[in-house]
């Protein structure tokens, strides 16, 4: 039964990874099929059965409506709080002293509107997990009422101490450790202290039950977060059933039921399958294994000081973070938070690709080949780079504001086309820094500069301080120097305004054609085809999509097979025109939008080209015959 229970938990978590009714469907047929195989037994393909029917209600897409009206908080954050409105819940910005049960009105509701872009965290998504899709905004003339529960005196007490803060309650000053913030809440670790502790007195049945009392005190004064919700119940189950294989699998499938969203969570991934790994005498090293995999998928960088001194670290933070609560604790914690800060972090950055998930599945499969499977790992992601035979174009996803980076082949050359910054952020450090690192782009061969607008050359003198680039081109005379045929179109011509000093771009690989326009007019069109005769696959529209570029002619002329616009989402502008957006779907123009999509990535190999969106879209877009 014990093993039968472990395959029913892994195959519910496997139907609720894929979150798609066919998908639940086909494999849960599969899954069945092969549990008669394995256990001939039919109670067990009963019970999968069952699981199968819970996962479809569970996966089933459900409508929110949501309206202006009162909410109550629930849970606080930095800069926003989550609040209700009977099951409806919401992010509520503007609230500058929040506390819990809290009730304001919220007039305007929109939907949660923030940038996406391929192997970043995307907060829009995170929310989504919580079925949290919209955002509104309040202040103290809203307030409605407040509550004097137990919960909300508390954290009118601790609300200054930053601390119990970060803590108790996940609320991270900008001032706090970026190391402590990767400990997650010491709770669980406070909760370990005192099962030793109490375990030298009383019975171990009994030292469970106050906890689990304990936990729930903590969850209704705090805050149930999710890595505590799993924890509180492989607490609960191995409180009451005597095998520990069939309590965690209990706790999977009972979590699941309640987040089935968050079954590829870090916070829930890995704890299981940190308990998965049998006893042996190389169990330490497998789980500093399993932890250094977990920190490449999901966080793509490893922190070897962090690896090594992790379980340390946190357990001299859960002993910190209990002085803290007394009179004296805080001088403590302030050295505590001072020497920390002093830790040694070495960051390695790396986006896992199919080759690093076979080479963790044949450690996993094949016991007798670890040790091949290790050295691969450990060499795979400083050899990827100069593996990938794809040419790739990221269009950027910044808002309002073009950066595009277009890398060759094995890395042969990284070209960047603007770089724009914005007024509400900082795009070169909070956004293309890290997408450059996580392509493990470590410098530009060519940064083209289209012109001068904020929007395209903002970040320039920023980026240029965080990494190195070879060639900065402002001129239309000037052009990148790779291998691959490039060229600035129009060099030679009379300009009216700043946007027509755009540096047009025109490259070509594998047989594509490209066609850059930066914020070049309908004018700087009607030159372009007059003298040029172009063949163009792929086209990021002039202007953002504006009505003053990509005139009628110009798109029937050129006739690309896919169009992109860079563009923020409810820009003061208007853009994209909507006229635009009719003349290309008109001419049959495949038009993507960072508004709508994100970061858009496009590869091609061979005669190929494919594409991908932040938004999960894919597909190919074109082939084409190779000339010999």
């Amino acid at each position: 039964m014990t093993m039968a229970s472990y395959f029913l938990a892994i195959g519910f978590w496997a139907l609720m990874i894929t979150h798609d009714l066919f998908c639940i469907v086909t494999l849960g047929m599969f899954y069945m099929f092969f549990l008669w195989i394995r256990f001939h037994k039919p109670g067990l393909l009963c019970l999968w059965m069952g699981l199968i029917v819970l996962s479809m209600f569970l996966c089933y897409p459900r409508t929110q409506e949501v309206h202006p009206g009162i909410y109550r908080i629930y849970q606080i954050k930095q800069n926003y709080v989550l609040a209700k409105n009977k099951d409806t819940a919401i992010i509520v910005y503007g609230i500058k002293d929040p506390n819990f049960y809290d009730c304001y009105y919220v007039s305007q509701i929109e939907p949660i509107d923030h940038l996406k872009n391929i192997h970043q965290f995307s907060f829009s998504d995170y929310m989504a997990k919580q079925n949290i899709y919209y955002c509104g905004r309040s202040h103290a003339k809203q307030f409605i009422s407040s509550s004097h529960s137990l919960k909300s005196q508390l954290y009118s007490r601790w609300k200054e101490n930053k601390v119990i803060q970060a803590n108790f309650y996940g609320i991270y000053q900008e001032e706090t450790p970026s190391i402590l913030t990767r400990l997650g809440l010491p709770i669980i670790g406070i909760f370990y202290i005192f099962q030793r502790r109490l375990q030298r007195y009383i019975s171990k049945e009994k030292v469970q039950i106050i906890l689990l009392i304990l936990m729930i005190g903590y969850g209704y004064l705090f805050v149930f977060t999710i890595s505590f919700v799993r924890f509180f119940l492989l607490s609960f189950y191995t409180s009451f059933l005597k095998k520990r294989d069939i309590a965690l699998s209990a706790s999977i499938i009972t979590f699941l039921c309640f987040f089935p969203k968050h079954a590829t969570d870090f916070v829930f991934v890995f704890p299981i399958l940190y308990r998965l790994i049998p006893y042996t005498n190389k169990r330490k090293q497998y789980r500093a294994f399993l932890l250094a995999i977990s920190q490449l998928i999901y966080f793509h960088e490893l922190n070897i000081p962090l690896l090594l001194c992790f379980s340390w670290i946190r357990t001299i933070h859960s002993y910190i973070v209990l002085c803290s609560l007394l009179p004296l604790g805080q001088s403590l914690t302030n050295v505590w938070y001072d020497w920390i800060q002093k830790f040694p972090l070495s960051h390695f950055h790396y986006v896992p690709g199919l080759l690093f998930y076979l080479l963790v599945i044949g450690f996993v499969l094949y016991p007798e080949k670890r040790k091949i499977a290790c050295i691969g790992l450990c060499i795979l992601p400083w050899l990827q780079p100069y593996m990938d035979p794809f040419f790739h174009v990221y269009m950027i996803d910044i808002g309002q504001g073009d950066c595009t980076l277009i890398l060759e082949p094995f890395h042969q050359s990284a070209i960047m086309i603007d770089c724009g910054q914005s007024f509400y952020r900082d795009n070169v450090k909070d956004i293309i820094v890290p997408v450059l690192k996580d392509l493990q782009v470590k410098r530009l061969d060519a940064l083209i500069v289209t012109h001068s607008d904020f929007d395209h050359d903002g970040g320039v003198t920023e980026l240029e301080k965080m990494i190195p680039i070879q060639q900065v081109i402002r001129s239309r005379y000037e052009k990148p120097k790779v291998k691959y045929p490039f060229f600035s179109l129009l060099p030679k011509r009379e300009t009216s305004d700043t946007n027509d000093e755009s540096i047009v771009s025109y490259f070509s690989y594998d047989d594509f054609h490209y066609l850059w326009m930066g914020d070049a007019s309908v004018q700087v069109e009607q030159e372009l085809i007059q003298q040029y005769k172009l063949s163009v696959d792929i086209l990021k529209l002039g202007h953002h999509g504006s009505s003053t570029s990509s005139s009628m002619a110009f798109l029937d002329q050129t006739r690309p097979k896919v169009g992109l616009v860079s563009v923020g989402k409810k820009n003061n502008y208007g853009h994209p025109s909507s006229t635009v957006i009719a003349n290309c779907h008109t001419l049959g123009i495949h038009l993507f939008e960072t508004r709508k999509e994100g970061m858009i990535h496009l590869f091609s190999f061979k005669g190929i080209l494919c594409i991908e969106t932040a938004s999960h879209l894919i597909g190919i877009v074109k082939t084409s015959i190779m000339k010999p």
